[in-house]
């Protein structure tokens, strides 16, 4: 081959030399190329490898659950089907019972669930309208100290709780019914400290959180001391329902269910300087560390919703009308007397409490006497009370109530049957004071204790005619006091008020407007009609109308007469000299001037 030949061979662009570079370049990155895709190959098959491991053993539920023995706890189930079992709740042990509770009185009708946990004798109580909120459980097992294992995040204990019991909740058949209120039910009395269900306040208010019951063991000298006081009440009459009423009260409920509700209530008529703390220590059942009234000058709305919440109890109300007060504070007063007396013992019924009427009993603080024949009257004048003796001490009374309660509670039959009987007095009013007295004796000679002899009272008490001292009609009682006094009147001296002559309890005074009669000389001539009783009520009246003038406090008025300071009672002329009638004046015995 020539030299030309030979450099076209070598040197143009088809040579041989460099497609063997170039083949050999190629070779090179394939092969570097077929190293990475082998790594990658290789690399994918250990991470699904890695993944198809992790798939035989996956997650797939966590839920809340109950163990044999009652443990509560947190249930993983993975996708192989095997489960974990983490103990979650270390103070609650089931099995767990789902119920839902009715309200007897529908004025708190709220919609109320609650978990009963067996093993532990646990109560988990709340509203039904808030179980959607993932929370709302949780919150409701912390705030009564049920302690969580920290191995369960919170997130998780949230959704699990709400998870396993709001559709329990929702559907449960299991249906309760309760009473909110304090007072009897199912043979017990029920009271904040032990109300069944373990509510505690905050989780949903009822009215039974507010009404607390102190139970005390009542020892013989608690019971002395209780008898010492009831004899300081003079008037035999008013010593027994002072002693009765609190009881018949207690088991206000028991009385209606036997269709024998308690008919009466006490108007205490303040005519002297008293305590009225004294007569709630005496009759207010709940909430004994304060014994006061409560006021009748509050609002309409907060004078019902205390309507509503009463139950075995004696509502005490404070009408007691000032001198300063105005006629419109005045007027409300009597009307919400008048209102308590009516809802309670005659209507027994409120507006927002549909099941149930209201069970109590009613005692009213006032400045006048209260017609109607569902009151019983009672005058506080200076002679109705001895102050001497030590004051009762508080727990006196809790121990009497306690007692009582633990009576009712042991003998409930007995109790029932004594209020089933009925007895053959016309007034309904009168069998049940004598129903009262029943009851009350029994419980106190369970006590080893005779209530008459301990009581002080001597005279027989007539329950054929309890009440008919305070019976009278207005008009009927004003016309007989009129009567009695005008024939009585003969037996005294009626003399001119600065006659100067002066005779201890013989001697009637006047002027131009008034008549006044020294006390003890109105006292012996109307306790030939009626007694004490008829005449304070009169009196009463009298100086409502403005017929009888009188000191700031009681129906009397301290005036010199001759020189000598008396109390008297004065009364218009005019009062005693209706037309066609003689002139008072002339009917009395003695000389008399200025006739």
């Amino acid at each position: 081959m020539n030299r030309e030949e030979r450099t076209d061979y070598h040197g143009g662009n088809g040579s041989y030399q460099e497609i063997s570079n170039r083949m050999q370049n190629l070779s090179g990155q394939l092969y570097c190329a077929t190293n990475a895709i082998q790594a990658n190959i290789v690399q994918v098959g250990n991470k699904i490898e890695t993944a198809l491991r992790k798939c035989k053993r996956i997650r797939v539920s966590r839920e809340l659950g109950e163990l044999t023995r009652g443990e509560i706890a947190v249930i993983d189930t993975f996708s192989d089907e095997s489960k974990v079992v983490i103990a979650c709740l270390a103070n609650l042990w089931g099995p767990c019972e789902v119920y839902r509770f009715e309200i007897d009185e529908d004025d708190w009708d709220c919609g109320i669930f609650g978990l009963y946990y067996k093993g532990s004798n646990e109560w988990i109580v709340g509203l039904i309208e808030k179980i959607d909120k993932s929370s709302y459980l949780y919150n409701l097992f912390n705030h009564l100290g049920i302690k969580w294992h920290g191995k369960i995040p919170v997130s998780d204990a949230k959704r699990v709780l709400c998870e396993g019991y709001a559709n329990k909740i929702l559907m449960t058949k299991n249906i309760v019914k309760i009473s909110v209120l304090a007072g009897w039910k199912n043979g017990h009395f029920q009271h904040s400290e032990n109300f069944p269900l373990g509510i505690p306040e905050g989780i949903t208010h009822f009215p039974v959180h507010t009404k607390n019951f102190k139970v005390l063991d009542l020892t013989e000298e608690m019971a002395e001391k209780y008898f010492e006081e009831m004899r300081r009440i003079k008037d035999e009459k008013d010593r027994l329902v002072v002693m009765v009423y609190p009881f018949l009260s207690i088991i206000a409920h028991i009385l209606s269910d036997k269709r024998h509700p308690l008919n009466f209530g006490l108007n205490f008529v303040k005519l002297s300087e008293f305590k009225r703390d004294k007569i709630c220590g005496w009759l207010q059942i709940f909430n004994r560390k304060f014994c006061t009234p409560m006021s009748a000058d509050i609002s309409e709305k907060e004078f019902a919703h205390e309507l509503r919440t009463l139950k075995d109890e004696c509502l005490i109300l404070d009408c007691t009308e000032h001198s300063d007060e105005s006629p419109y504070e005045k007027d409300k007063k009597r009307k919400r007397c008048q209102k308590a007396y009516r809802t309670i013992l005659e209507n027994r019924k409120i507006s927002g409490r549909k099941n149930g009427p209201i069970c109590a009993g009613v005692c009213t603080l006032s400045s006048r006497f209260q017609a109607g024949k569902a009151i019983y009257n009672i005058f506080l004048d200076d002679n109705w009370f001895k102050e001497e003796g030590e004051a009762l001490e508080p727990n006196v009374m809790e121990g009497v109530f306690s007692a009582f309660v633990k009576f009712v509670e042991n003998h409930m039959d007995e109790i029932e049957e004594i209020i089933a009987e009925r007895y053959g007095w016309k007034d309904d009013r009168e069998s049940m004071i004598f129903r009262g007295s029943i009851l009350v004796e029994r419980f106190w000679k369970s006590r080893s204790f005779n209530l008459i002899k301990e009581a002080g009272i001597h005279n027989p008490i007539g329950f054929g005619n309890f009440f008919k001292e305070t019976s009278y009609e207005d008009e009927e009682n004003l016309e007989i006091f009129l009567q009695c006094f005008r024939k009585g009147i003969a037996l005294y001296e009626v003399v001119p008020k600065d006659t100067g002559k002066f005779r201890a309890d013989m001697q009637i005074y006047y002027d131009k407007e008034w008549l006044m009669i020294p006390t003890r000389i109105m006292d012996k001539i109307i306790d030939k009609c009626g007694g004490r009783k008829f005449k304070l009520q009169v009196l009463a009246e009298l100086k409502e109308s403005k017929i009888l003038d009188t000191d700031a406090e009681g129906l009397s008025k301290r005036l010199v007469i001759a020189g000598e300071r008396r109390e008297v009672y004065q009364i218009k002329r005019d009062f005693f000299n209706k037309s066609g009638y003689v002139d008072v004046l002339a009917l009395g015995g003695g000389k008399c001037a200025d006739r």
